[in-house]
């Protein structure tokens, strides 16, 4: 009887290291999306249609937005009148500093 116990015991044990070792405890890589094309409209859906004229004033101003992380863009010229705000765009992770229209 003790031989059956042990050879049981050893069974789950073996079952047991065979489920720990199929866990991941590792993150999932996530993959960035490519940037929208240039001809692809963007699928805005619920805004106030601040984010898409400003992708729209973006593109007309600097072409195409393919930026990498840390990329940015500046114009040459700040405007000195008009009151500052912000766009933010949650679908192409962007976000737009304006002055004045500019």
């Amino acid at each position: 009887m003790g031989r059956t116990i042990r050879i049981a015991l050893k069974a789950a044990l073996a079952a047991l290291a065979l489920a720990i070792a199929g866990c991941s405890t590792a993150p999932q890589q996530r993959v960035a999306p490519p940037p929208p094309s240039s001809t692809t409209p963007l699928p805005y859906r619920w805004t106030q249609g601040n984010a898409p004229q400003a992708y729209s004033d973006a593109r007309a101003l600097f072409g195409p937005l393919a930026l990498r992380p840390g990329d940015y863009r500046w114009v040459a010229a700040i405007p000195q009148d008009g009151e500052t705000r912000v766009v933010i765009d949650l679908l192409t992770q962007l976000f737009y500093v304006y002055r004045g229209d500019q």
